[in-house]
């Protein structure tokens, strides 16, 4: 694990944990409580961006409140305790109504498909083939209804769970919601085997915009995070056959998690190479069609193909290099190709990234950093270098190394990050998907001040051990 900011010995002396609360958590959850409530009073939280920001912004505020104490040692409740907030916080969010996204529909609607036996892989929604499976609630809020499905087979099985649990949205949003319940309980067992307080945990837990997003909006990759994090876990056990067959469920529900397979082997041998393989074989092999695999993934490609949102360091160099290419560009006349100019930038920056990424991949192996600690990393620079970015990536990814960091910055970006819905209101009243500036600059301060900060105090010491003199040596 990365190991957590300095904090003043004093603090983690065990005798000054009261059995009493300190104030500041009860004002912190009593504002975490307090902003999931008052969505419920609002009809569309897509609509009323306002509202919806600054309620999530003043959760962010509580969790902070929340996570002093326990960074400083003063706070450190048992995990039944711990585990009853977290679920209150989850129930808390629950009957949210998805105004915020509607990919709870395509979970319902794939979940259903597969359970009528049809392969979601090879048949869009708008396909004649699934016309019986249609209805008046699921079907017609269904987002790219022209795209097959995209979503890995492990996932794909949790959808048909929650068809099975609830054949609704609430279905979706129970599963997702258990699976952030869980993910919590894995952090907090990893956190205590690797000497660190567990209590860290509820970092994750009682966070407004994780609640929201997973058991409100019903979004999926909590079920990533705690696959991984199982997977970390056994991996941590040395049990190589477990650890290989977890990360394979959470390579099947993300393709990001495989980044750790050379991890797993580096300090278990070929035993979760062997197991991640054959648990992937399983869950490919009913929906691969033999004659044309590369059929299962063409709804895959479609998405990657779509025109990314909500970014962060990426559209920044992809509007740099097309702003770049209209300078220099060689065109006849005064005709100028915006769209292939356009679409250079992006394939350019996603070249640059894939290339940055695979050389910290590389420098992580040769340094033997833990797979632990690569996998905080790693979900930051998804979320720095991803084309595209949804405020529930941050509460997936960003929120445990915020717990282990005991970064306030790094929790306060999961209330600024609530700035990336400013285009719903544009997009549901007139159908015009428009990105601020401005939002977007909110959206991503509070991490990118904590990005060069950390910068900064790095190359800081190197830099004055190179200007010293050698009398002052």
């Amino acid at each position: 694990m990365v190991r957590p900011e300095p904090v003043n010995s004093d603090s983690e002396n065990p005798a000054k944990v009261t059995r009493i609360w300190p104030y500041p958590v009860w004002i912190g959850l009593g504002l975490i409580a307090l902003s999931i409530g008052t969505l419920h009073a609002v009809e569309s939280l897509g609509r009323a961006f306002e509202v919806t920001f600054g309620m999530l912004a003043l959760g962010s505020a509580g969790l902070l409140l929340v996570a002093r104490p326990i960074w400083r040692g003063s706070f450190r409740p048992g995990f039944r305790a711990a585990l009853g907030l977290t679920t209150a916080i989850q129930l808390l969010a629950l009957p949210l109504a998805p105004s915020l996204s509607d990919d709870v529909y395509r979970y319902v609607w794939e979940g259903r498909v597969g359970i009528a036996g049809e392969n979601p892989y090879l048949h869009a929604p708008t396909s004649e083939h699934l016309a019986s499976l249609r209805d008046d609630e699921i079907w017609p809020n269904i987002n790219h209804p022209d795209i097959r499905a995209a979503y890995p087979p492990f996932l794909q099985a949790a959808l048909r769970l929650g068809v099975r649990i609830w054949n609704s949205p609430l279905g979706q949003k129970l599963v997702f919601g258990a699976a952030h319940l869980l993910a919590f309980t894995l952090l907090w067992r990893l956190l205590n085997r690797h000497g660190q307080p567990p209590q860290l945990a509820l970092v994750l837990g009682l966070s407004p915009l994780g609640a929201v997003e997973f058991a409100g909006m019903g979004h999926s990759d909590s079920l990533t995070l705690a696959m991984t994090l199982g997977a970390l876990a056994a991996h941590r056990s040395r049990r190589g056959l477990l650890a290989g067959t977890l990360l394979a469920c959470a390579t099947g529900t993300k393709y990001l998690p495989l980044a750790l397979l050379p991890f797993f082997v580096r300090r278990n041998g070929l035993r979760p190479l062997l197991s991640f393989v054959a648990t992937m074989i399983a869950l490919y092999a009913p929906w691969v069609p033999l004659g044309n695999p590369a059929e299962a993934f063409a709804g895959a490609r479609a998405y990657a193909n779509l025109e990314p949102t909500g970014g962060s360091a990426f559209p920044l160099l992809s509007r740099a290099l097309e702003e770049l290419c209209l300078a220099v560009w060689p065109c006849s006349g005064d005709v100028v190709n915006h769209d292939q100019i356009h679409d250079k930038a992006l394939g350019t920056a996603k070249l640059f990234f894939a290339f940055a990424g695979l050389l910290l991949f590389v420098r992580a192996v040769r340094q033997h950093i833990s797979a632990e600690r690569f996998a905080l990393w790693l979900g930051l620079f998804f979320l720095v270098a991803s084309p595209t970015v949804h405020p529930w990536y941050v509460a997936a990814y960003l929120l445990p190394l915020a717990a282990v960091r005991r970064s306030p910055l790094l929790l306060l970006t999961t209330g600024s990050i609530v700035a990336s819905y400013h285009l719903l209101p544009g997009w549901l009243d007139q159908g015009v998907w428009q990105q601020s500036t401005i939002w977007s600059v909110v959206a991503w301060t509070p991490l990118w001040i904590w990005l060069v900060n950390r910068a900064t105090k790095r190359w800081t010491p190197v830099r004055n051990a190179q200007t010293r003199t050698p009398a002052s040596r």
